[in-house]
């Protein structure tokens, strides 16, 4: 679920910024001055509009990060004592003991930033690794000659999504009926050091937040998503794909370890075997995903949560339905042999038929219509 729309990001604007030195090789951050005014604002935006396209949290019930960061957005400045230069420096605090010396993370800055759209307030945090960067520039010689000269810097901010390797916004009191005051606050989250862009347990940890939604409702509503997709376009898919939707479904995740929103293609071509660039199934699908709270999130697939496979369905065009289970079809009971034009030959062997006889009716529970 989108944390702001396209009109309130539009309308970003930061108001303050501060960082704080944080590096593995030392116990304690190095605290700077606050950033007043703002500088390459537009460069920042920049990177905040980037972490909207993330995953959904929430804060943990009683979490102690978020009244605190709801002070440094809310609470004035009273006597020289800045809510948001405190709150600052206790985040980098915090952030250090989390991590603690783990050599993973490297030498960088922990940023916050004030936000404000439309009279409301925000907070982003950036956790910025620093990057070494040759710069160089031409100058000209005692002879009138260009000549390169270049300057090495290790202290820098880069355009590169994973040099801002964590980051976080935080959009307050928009959930209704929340358990607790914390859990009314949500976030967008990128890690660029999680396998899906989330949040790995050491950020996790560090904001105390958790998923908004958990992974076996996402499987679900992905699950979900798709085969709606496909049922509203059974005009436009082949008609094999339409005979086992399901089993595709399934298969496909099987074989992925899971969802990237910024990818539904990769998803989408494993369940149907590949789709035309101009197909409306991908349109139907990103508006399907947006509705199941979906739009914005990578996640990987909790198995347990898919359908099981007890039985498996075959449906005639001449009204025959044939149940059985996938143990039938090993042991030789059951024998599908399928040709290319969508026909199939179907074989049943067993030692004992239970029932030979007429009916009048077909058993509601195969849900066929002849």
């Amino acid at each position: 679920m989108a944390l702001l729309t396209d009109g309130e990001i539009a309308n970003l604007k930061i108001e303050r910024m501060i960082f704080h030195v944080v590096r593995p090789d030392q116990s304690e951050p190095i605290f700077l001055e606050e950033v007043s005014p703002p500088q390459q604002v537009e460069f920042f935006i920049e990177r905040i509009k980037e972490t909207m396209k993330g995953a959904s949290y929430i804060f943990k019930h009683g979490a102690g990060t978020a009244p605190l960061l709801f002070d440094a957005s809310h609470v004035p400045d009273e006597e020289g004592v800045s809510s948001f230069i405190g709150a600052s420096q206790a985040l980098a605090r915090r952030f250090k003991e989390t991590v603690g010396d783990d050599k993973r993370y490297a030498p960088g800055v922990l940023m916050l930033f004030q936000l404000e759209i439309t009279g409301e307030r925000l907070v982003s945090i950036i956790k910025y690794e620093h990057q070494k960067v040759v710069h160089w520039e031409l100058k000209k010689d005692a002879n009138g000659r260009m000549r390169p000269n270049l300057e090495s810097f290790i202290d820098t901010f880069t355009q590169d999504r994973k040099s801002m390797q964590k980051s976080a916004v935080v959009r307050f009191d928009v959930i209704e009926d929340a358990e607790s005051p914390a859990q009314a606050h949500r976030l967008a989250i990128i890690d660029h050091a999680g396998r899906y862009r989330d949040a790995t347990q050491h950020f996790s940890n560090f904001l105390d937040i958790k998923r908004e939604l958990e992974l076996k409702d996402m499987t679900r509503r992905l699950y979900d998503a798709v085969v709606e997709t496909a049922e509203s376009h059974k005009d436009d898919l082949d008609p094999v794909l339409g005979r086992s939707l399901r089993r595709r479904v399934r298969d496909a995740m099987d074989q992925l370890d899971g969802f990237d929103h910024e990818k539904p293609e990769e998803f989408l071509n494993s369940v149907f075997g590949g789709l035309p660039a101009d197909s409306p199934i991908h349109g139907s699908f990103k508006r399907s995903l947006v509705r199941k709270s979906l739009g914005s999130e990578g996640f990987a697939f909790d198995r347990q949560e898919l359908p099981k496979r007890s039985y498996k369905r075959l449906v005639t065009g001449e009204g025959i339905a044939v149940y059985y289970k996938p143990q039938h079809e090993k042991d030789g009971l059951v024998q599908v042999d399928r040709d290319k034009k969508g026909g199939a030959k179907i074989v049943l062997k067993t030692a004992n038929l239970v029932v030979d006889d007429e009916t009048d009716t077909i058993p509601k529970t195969l849900g066929i219509h002849v």
